[in-house]
């Protein structure tokens, strides 16, 4: 029963490290921008102590709405419909069946 719960979990965060990139750029922004320390009186490192975090559950988070919208089925359905090797095998076992 944990283990399923982990997995789930996994899969969530996997499903949503995706998006890391925009978390990266983020990041970027804030260590480069000191007016964004002087607008909010927080040193870089306190706001990075604070924002890692945050970041971490935002991928959890992306990752769990994914999850919830079907969006791995989705992509792997896409996936499925532009690979011609599989298509021609499909096509074959389905000309198999009707002779």
């Amino acid at each position: 029963m944990i283990v399923k719960f982990l997995t789930k979990q996994k899969f969530r965060f996997d499903l949503g490290q995706g998006f890391l990139t925009i978390i990266n750029f983020i990041f970027v922004v804030i260590a480069a921008s000191d007016k964004l320390t002087t607008f909010t009186h927080l040193s870089a490192i306190t706001m990075m102590m604070i924002l890692i975090p945050l970041a971490i559950v935002g991928v959890w988070l992306c990752g769990f709405i994914l999850d919830k919208l079907k969006y791995y089925q989705a992509y792997q359905g896409e996936m499925n419909s532009r690979n011609e090797m599989l298509i021609e095998i499909v096509n074959k076992n389905n000309n198999n069946k009707q002779q």
